[in-house]
């Protein structure tokens, strides 16, 4: 049995099938994660390794060249580059693109890195990992006058509220100072009580605190204590035991210093809108939706700061024109429930909750460096033309194809398009700038397979042969010709599946997408397509009808009368101007290829990979 006299004796199976599809991919279409461009991993492994207070000629000596050395012959590094800059070693190892697990060779470094013995005794730690590239999203500043303690504290709060959103899962602190406590060590007392430096530095490290070395400031020994463990204040280590006597007596950290909390000396200073600031940086994880933690995190601030906020845009549809606002409407409806039904948080309902506890502090709070708007923006843009070439194809199925298989092969393009989308959840991808192009790519040549075989059945029912045959008969005829034609398509993309690396990650999504939507393209028309088709009808001829109904049918066969009168005409008089001088034809297309390669190779079409946006900065 055909697949065409399955679909058409199996109608009731098929419509299902098309509804399914229809139904997943309209709900991946609003749930899979939107991104700029596809996340790659670059195949490198990084070596981090400490030795505070020393020279970059002493850290390469002591610390670089010994790891470096270590990891050389691990089969899979292609490169091994480092950077030393003064108490810091850091080598990064570039693999092969024909490394598989990269954990395996990680796991491999890291054996030969642990199993240095001859390191210096003062290096704090050395650490390897993967290079995991992340990227921000959306900044929060908060800015305004205050001491540095209290915006520290008021940051730190705000970073914490921000990790309670929901897939909102690191945010990092920028343009604050590190805490440290002063240690003003009286040189007096330490006489007085026969106690050492040494001595001091030993019970302070005790604690787990990091002592620099001492800096003599008048009369007083200055001792710098950076917190490795749980912070601490200053007042807490005034009770710190330097040493006990036989006697019981008991010399206290108190007994000897000053203690008094700072930060670290820095050249960092953070201003915005000109007021000293500090900034929690939102970043997201390769699973996390860049434009739906960008939506949390402004109701959050929008709630705090008592702000309005319509993530959906249902305030703005008040504003669009009589005859967009329906489509509007059900746009940001179905956005605002596939939210939720996805589970990722409803921006709603955080604004609601912000704004029944504003901020306590003084300072004031500002959005910037919002990474989704340029994402929502492009993919907008991509939207957009995606649209008009929509329109334009729908245009040409309506003008050069009897309307009723036009509907159906429109009907079509719908079902190849959702079910692509369905692919893309399937295979863990997400929507970005080359998913969309590449359903552009697609747009047009997604038809193809459905206008064939709709034009052939509806010319069997045309010759009078029943719909129903007509749908087998039509089907049949044109199956392989129609699945040559979409496989040589297939070819031409499929090779884009097995570049190796970083670019092969990064280019992966587009054949994907490409070979998604015409496999989906490809069942629709030899599976679904021949069922709706099976019940067309060409209808009375125009003589038998009067009035209004005499003008519809005028006007439903204008296209076929411009298509078989005009356009036809001038094909056949360029076709016969064509064979009648066959060979400046032939002259003219094989001028016209050399042209072609003679652009790319004279540099004036120029091969970039990525074409150079238009930025605001």
């Amino acid at each position: 049995m055909s697949l065409a006299r399955f679909s058409v004796n199996n109608r009731v199976l098929v419509n299902m099938l098309m509804l399914v599809i229809l139904l997943a991919g309209g709900i991946f279409a609003f749930t899979l994660v939107r991104e700029f461009f596809p996340e790659s991993r670059p195949n490198k492994v990084m070596i981090a390794a400490v030795y505070p207070g020393q020279q970059p000629e002493e850290v390469e000596k002591s610390v670089t060249i010994k790891v470096e050395e270590a990891v050389h012959d691990i089969e899979g590094i292609e490169k091994v580059d480092s950077t030393v800059s003064e108490g810091m070693s850091l080598t990064s190892l570039t693999l092969y693109n024909d490394v598989k697990d990269i954990n395996v060779l990680l796991q491999e470094v890291k054996s030969e890195v642990d199993a240095l013995t001859d390191l210096p005794d003062d290096v704090e730690r050395v650490t390897v990992e993967k290079m995991e590239p992340r990227l921000p999203v959306i900044s929060v500043a908060l800015y305004g006058q205050g001491t540095e303690a209290e915006l520290k504290r008021s940051v730190k709060a705000l970073r914490d509220d921000l990790l309670l959103l929901p897939g909102v899962s690191d945010v990092q602190l920028s343009g604050i100072r590190d805490d440290e406590i002063s240690i003003e060590l009286k040189p007096l007392k330490l006489l007085e009580y026969d106690v050492t430096f040494d001595e001091v530095a030993t019970a302070v490290r005790g604690v787990n605190l990091d002592v620099s070395s001492g800096q003599l400031k008048g009369d007083r020994l200055t001792v710098s204590v950076r917190m490795l463990g749980e912070e601490r204040r200053g007042v807490d280590l005034q009770d710190i035991v330097i040493r006990s006597d036989p006697d019981g007596r008991e010399v206290r950290l108190r007994d000897l210093a000053t203690v008094s909390d700072g930060f670290i000396e820095s050249d960092l200073e953070s201003y915005f809108n000109g007021e000293p600031a500090a900034h929690c940086v939102v970043y997201k994880t390769p699973s996390q939706d860049a434009i739906q933690i960008s939506r949390l995190v402004k109701a959050y601030v929008n709630g705090k700061r008592g702000a309005d906020f319509d993530p959906f845009g249902f305030q703005q549809i008040a504003n669009d024109p009589w005859y967009i606002k329906p489509v509007s409407t059900v746009g940001s409806g179905l956005s605002w429930l596939m939210t939720v039904i996805s589970g990722r948080g409803d921006p709603r309902t955080i604004y609601e909750q912000s704004a029944a506890q504003p901020f306590e502090h003084q300072f004031q709070v500002a959005l910037h460096t919002d990474l989704a708007r340029f994402i929502e923006g492009r993919l907008d843009l991509m939207t957009r033309n995606g649209r008009a070439g929509l329109l334009l194809v729908l245009i040409s199925l309506v003008l050069f194809l009897n309307w009723r298989v036009a509907i159906w092969v429109a009907t079509g393009l719908l079902v190849s398009f959702l079910g692509t989308f369905t692919v893309l959840w399937a295979l863990g991808e997400t929507i970005n700038l080359l998913s969309m192009f590449g359903l552009i790519i697609v747009l047009g040549i997604i038809v193809d397979d459905a206008i064939i075989i709709g034009e052939n059945i509806f010319r069997h029912v045309e010759e009078g042969l029943p719909a129903k045959e007509a749908a087998i008969k039509g089907t049949d005829e044109v199956t392989w010709p129609v699945c040559v034609t979409v496989m040589t398509t297939i070819a031409a993309f499929a090779p884009l599946l097995f570049i190796n690396g970083q670019i092969g990650d990064f280019m992966r999504v587009l054949p994907i997408v490409v070979l998604a939507a015409l496999t989906v393209s490809l069942m629709e028309a030899l599976v679904i397509l021949p069922a709706h088709l099976a019940h067309i009808k060409t209808g009375p001829k125009i003589t038998n009808l009067t009035g209004w109904r005499r003008v519809l049918r005028r006007l439903a066969e204008a296209p076929d009368r411009l298509m078989q009168g005009k356009l036809v005409d001038f094909y056949e008089r360029l076709l016969r101007i064509a064979l009648r001088w066959r060979y400046i034809t032939l002259s003219l297309a094989f001028s016209t290829v050399v042209l072609s390669f003679g652009l790319i190779a004279g540099g004036i079409v120029e091969l970039v990979f990525i074409q150079k946006m238009d930025s605001e900065t």
